[in-house]
């Protein structure tokens, strides 16, 4: 086999590989929050998350110290909107080098779009004694929840919409394209 003709089925089994593990495979059009629940609980048991509703009201409780809250989502999207007061760290290989580098509460909340990315950086943060949770469907459920999200510019009215597969998980008028900022 030809080299270019090699990449270019590693790069397609890689694309249906990635595709399985954030619970869809090409053959379906779309996530859904069962799959996604199944293939997080398959893959990482035992991980710890918390609901857009209990992190909305630790959020407001005067009473207690905000968890320091992780973007693990590409510079892109988190450029388009985020969970107020979130520091971006991604989930390349690098991600733990920058967690390190904040100065983190006791408790740390981590998200993502509605996939996994955030579950890996939460299980590498519990292995090196930090305590972590994942925030259960990510940015989509906190945006669907008409949660505030926030930018640069200040207050954001909607999230980057993931690829065709996982945007039918975040509300319809919520979807931004990243060309249509």
């Amino acid at each position: 086999m030809h080299g270019a003709l090699q990449l270019s089925l590693l790069f397609f089994l890689a694309l249906l590989g990635g595709g399985a593990f954030l619970g869809y495979h090409a053959s379906q059009r779309t996530a859904t929050w069962e799959r996604l629940d199944r293939v997080i609980a398959e893959r990482f048991p035992e991980l710890p998350e918390i609901d857009v509703a209990s992190l909305d009201q630790w959020l407001a409780d005067p009473a207690r110290e905000p968890p320091g809250i992780l973007d693990a989502r590409s510079p892109e999207e988190f450029a388009i909107s985020r969970l107020p007061g979130a520091q971006w760290v991604g989930s390349d290989r690098e991600s733990a080098q920058r967690v390190s580098s904040h100065e983190l509460p006791p408790e740390v909340i981590v998200y993502s779009a509605a996939d996994p990315r955030s579950a890996i950086i939460v299980r590498d943060l519990r292995a090196a004694g930090i305590d972590a949770r994942m925030l259960r469907h990510g940015i989509f459920a906190w945006a669907n929840a008409d949660l505030p999200l926030e930018n640069d510019a200040g207050a954001a009215s909607g999230v980057h919409r993931g690829n065709t597969a996982m945007q039918r998980l975040l509300r319809e008028d919520l979807r931004i394209r990243p060309d249509s900022r």
